[in-house]
């Protein structure tokens, strides 16, 4: 097998003896030629087309052709081929030239001695040249993949001196700072961007010492807005001036924080409610006994002795701690709703002649109401609650006086508005909202003012739970509520309630009743011994016969013991156990004609959603007296004059 190195030889010359002396020449050199000869620029072109050559030979002068016209056909080409020039007549100047031009060597015709070292020397060039060639072209692709890179990212990249101008930019950071160009964020440098310059300082120290990892800060955009970004890198040498560089990168992490606070303040609200209505709960059952017991003896005693003024004065001392409990579950959104499809535009115009009388002459009420507002689902009274705190609220915001106006209409909330809103839902909402042109809010008091007890009246001004409960009541019906304020310019309350499927309902009003007094029997169960004893006292001097069980389960025992009529089931709703309203289902199973009374004022999500009692069911809210328990208990049971009252 022949191991002898091949050699692919194009030839420019126009004697073919000539031309195989050279190959003779190079074959006694130890090379296995294969060759071409051409004698024109035409052929010189097909056969570099077509053919890769280790080494080009031309003769200097052909006929039709000549070796600097070959030379110049090569180069045009950008090929990388050693090109020796022969010739028999060729002087030392015009060698010379060719050299210049960018011949690699030149031979005289008849001693070709150096043809085999001239062609083994450009062979060792020529793979030199193309090692040098390829590592800069892998330094040049690196180089672009690199930029690519830093210019494609969606962080923000920089090189910064130590003393903080910037040396080099990408293009994100150039947009996160809302800049035309890299140009013009060049000029500015990075300290100036910091909000704060000893924490620019501050930082450019850490950043001798140890690599910035996720240091934050807040910077200034172009158009002034501050943006949080968070800081990763490190300090680096300059290879060729050794000077120390920052190099960061940066990552806009604003609405990242944004959202964060909005979940910490969700999750504080959450806390703060679960205290809330768990305080309240044990508050309303003592309320319930304070103000049946304080109700009762009233009536035995009678006004005109002294002491029913003081009965009085608890009565209302309770009443007062009553409606703080109320406020407390609304913002814990553990209120019990007894909910019907309502128009906001018509509650609005029921409670609006309340509210003048209510505001006083110095502020002016004007309304802007749409006739067909999607119908909501909402409690009517805690809805005009909701409407009369926003009021109230306005009305301190304008001592001066001033302007209120009430808005409704349809809208539809979007993904952008959700995006920016967490907690609200798409889809279509009945919107109703309430302008003042007061003094207005800093953002700083706009971030507490759905907490409960933080207020910015004087004290002895308020309780700091009116917006809570507003709060409150607005989630508990899957709403959301929005404030807009300015210093100077007013607040604007918008609440925005999820459109019904359901027809808008006229408000009934309860049938009177001509007494309160009865012979039924009533199974009470209710788990606080304290409202458990009012309630049976309080009934049975009213006539009615009284069966008590502290649970539910109880309650069932009794039930299948009693054999008798049971004329009506009163029952709270939260009870160890099962709960009020699955005893009140399975008693309406087994004896379809017993009626069902309600007691709560909290929903701890047991027998309802969210504190939503099926319409069917009745309910009776804690605290209440017993006027409000006996009344409510003929309504149910219907009149009559068939009992009579137990001394």
């Amino acid at each position: 097998m022949d191991t002898s190195p091949s050699l692919r030889v194009l030839i420019v010359e126009d004697s073919g003896p000539d031309a195989e002396l050279l190959v003779r020449e190079l074959e006694r050199g130890g090379y296995r030629v294969a060759h071409e000869r051409v004698q024109t620029a035409s052929s010189l072109q097909e056969a570099l087309a077509r053919t890769t050559w280790d080494v080009i030979v031309a003769d200097y002068h052909l006929p039709m052709f000549s070796g600097p016209a070959a030379l110049a056909v090569l180069q045009a080409t950008g090929l990388d081929i050693p090109f020796i020039i022969v010739s028999g007549t060729i002087g030392e100047e015009i060698a010379v030239s060719a050299l210049k031009a960018g011949a690699h060597d030149f031979l005289v015709k008849g001693r070709l001695a150096r043809l085999i070292p001239a062609i083994q020397r450009e062979q060792r060039e020529v793979e030199v040249r193309r090692g040098r060639a390829q590592a800069q072209e892998a330094l040049q692709r690196s180089e672009a993949q690199y930029r690519s890179l830093v210019d494609g990212a969606v962080f923000g990249i920089f090189q910064a001196t130590a003393e903080g101008h910037f040396v080099t930019v990408n293009q994100a950071l150039v947009t996160i700072l809302g800049y035309a160009s890299a140009d013009d964020l060049l000029r500015v440098g990075w300290a100036p961007l910091h909000d704060d310059p000893e924490v620019a300082a501050a930082l450019i120290r850490r950043s001798h010492d140890r690599a910035l990892a996720g240091e934050e800060a807040i910077w200034h955009r172009k158009d002034g807005d501050q943006i949080r970004v968070r800081l990763s890198g490190r300090l680096i040498e300059e290879p060729h001036s050794h000077r120390s560089l920052l190099e960061v990168i940066v990552e806009d992490i604003t609405e990242q924080h944004r959202l964060h606070e909005q979940l910490r303040q969700a999750q504080k609200m959450e806390a703060i409610g679960q205290l809330a209505g768990g305080v309240a709960h044990d508050f309303n059952n003592m309320l319930t006994i304070i103000l049946g017991y304080s109700g009762m003896l009233t009536e035995q005693i009678g006004p005109d002795k002294p002491i029913g003024q003081d009965l009085r004065d608890i009565r209302a001392a309770a009443e007062r701690a009553a409606a703080l409990t109320k406020q407390l579950l609304a913002f814990s959104r553990k209120q019990v709703f007894s909910l019907v499809a309502v128009d906001v535009t018509d509650i609005v115009g029921t409670v609006k002649p309340m509210l003048q009388r209510l505001l006083g002459e110095r502020i002016t009420i004007t309304t802007a109401l749409a006739d067909d507002l999607v119908p909501v689902m909402a409690d009517i009274a805690q809805l005009e609650h909701l409407l009369i705190n926003l009021s109230v609220n306005a009305r301190d915001a304008m001592p001066d006086g001033g302007a209120l106006v009430f808005t409704t209409a349809n809208v539809t909330l979007d993904a952008a508005f959700v995006r920016d809103h967490p907690g609200a839902v798409i889809g279509p909402y009945a919107m109703v909202s309430v302008a003042d042109t007061g003094i207005g809010m800093s953002p700083a008091v706009q971030a507490k003012i759905f907490e409960p007890f933080f207020t910015t009246k004087e004290s002895g001004r308020g309780t700091g739970l009116g917006l809570a409960a507003a709060y409150g009541t607005v989630k508990q019906l899957d709403g959301y509520i929005q404030v807009e304020s300015q210093l100077g310019r007013g607040s604007t309350f918008k609440v925005y309630l999820p459109k019904s499927t359901r027809a808008a309902e006229t408000p009934c009003v309860a049938a009177s009743v001509s007494t309160q007094v009865g012979n039924e029997t009533i199974l009470l169960v209710e788990d606080e011994s304290g409202v458990r004893a009012f309630v049976r006292i309080a009934m049975q001097r009213f006539g009615y016969h009284v069966i008590e069980a502290e649970t539910a389960e109880a309650a069932l025992i009794l039930l299948k013991e009693h054999s008798a009529p049971i004329h009506l089931l009163l029952t709270d709703i939260v009870l160890p156990g099962m709960d009020g309203v699955e005893l009140a289902a399975r008693v309406t199973r087994e004896r379809p004609d017993t009626r069902v009374l309600v007691m709560s004022g909290y929903a701890r999500g047991a027998g309802s959603i969210g504190g939503r009692l099926d319409p069917a069911i009745h309910l009776l809210e804690k605290p209440f007296t017993a006027q409000d328990l006996l009344t409510k208990t003929r309504q149910l049971l219907g009149n009559h004059a068939g009992a009579k009252l137990v001394p």
